[in-house]
């Protein structure tokens, strides 16, 4: 008799409660710990964590050539993530000497998965010309199929294609349908785009009402630009007290914008005693 239970991905799954703090205090550390553990019997995607969290120093120091290791590693079980993950690392030169061939290579090898951020960074290489190419066309395929697949991103790149016209001639009809699409899919910085448009009337009418609604719905999830955008309508509107509120806020999230914002209201004393310190 052999038992089904696999302890390696209970391993994991306990790690991950705790990594993200589900129903218990977050602790990189002893989530680390349960990840390694599970690492030891070769759980592809206990792999794979370990090196999301070295590349991003979560709990240990950043340390990009661990991660890749850990990444290599998870790759070998063909997880599409992983693929992704050492495609990013080279198309950045993150631990390892940039490679956009390389890059390429492994975005291909996940996609071929229907990993939708290897179609999102696919549409970079080809919007981008990175390695290839430059193919305007090809990488709105790209981000069109990351959409498709409920991955905001896609349509929110499509979105900044449209509204910026770098690459395309700019449509803002076709940016802010791409925008809605991605907010839609809770992106915040498409909510945040929605509220820009309806607040500077970038093809359509002028409404601070709207812009104030689509500002509120990504700041409520803490989208520091989205707070700064709502002290700019405090500060039209004359509420300076306000305006500082919001401004504050989103400068505690470390958005230089806010800082800026900020610092002009204690040069100029408005709404806060006039401090130049």
């Amino acid at each position: 008799f052999q038992s089904s239970f696999d302890t390696s991905q209970y391993l994991y799954d306990l790690g991950i409660k705790i990594f993200q703090g589900k129903g218990v205090d977050q602790d990189y550390t002893l989530s680390r710990f349960f990840f390694e553990e599970a690492a030891r019997m070769n759980n592809p995607n206990a792999l794979y964590i370990l090196g999301f969290i070295y590349s991003k120093g979560l709990g240990v120091e950043r340390d990009y050539q661990k991660a890749l290791g850990y990444f290599k590693k998870a790759s070998e079980s063909n997880l599409p993530d992983a693929f992704n993950a050492l495609g990013f690392h080279y198309l950045k030169g993150l631990g390892c000497e940039q490679n956009y061939l390389k890059a390429k290579k492994f975005f291909e090898y996940a996609s071929e998965k229907n990993n939708t951020n290897a179609f999102v960074n696919l549409g970079f290489i080809y919007v981008d010309g990175l390695g290839v190419k430059q193919d305007v066309l090809k990488a709105i395929e790209f981000f069109e199929k990351s959409g498709k697949l409920k991955n905001s991103e896609g349509y929110y790149n499509l979105g900044l294609l449209y509204i910026e016209g770098n690459y395309v001639q700019k449509n803002f009809e076709k940016a802010r349908m791409y925008f809605q699409k991605s907010a839609d899919q809770y992106n915040l910085e498409a909510l945040n785009y929605l509220g820009i448009i309806y607040m500077n009337g970038t093809g359509v009418e002028r409404d601070l009402k709207l812009a104030k609604y689509y500002f509120n719905l990504a700041a409520q999830q803490n989208c520091s630009n989205s707070l700064n955008n709502l002290g700019k309508l405090s500060f039209e509107s004359g509420n300076f007290a306000e305006a500082f509120i919001f401004f504050n806020k989103s400068a505690q999230l470390g958005n230089s914008g806010a800082l800026y914002n900020l610092a002009n209201l204690y040069l100029q004393g408005i709404g806060v005693d006039q401090d130049y310190s």
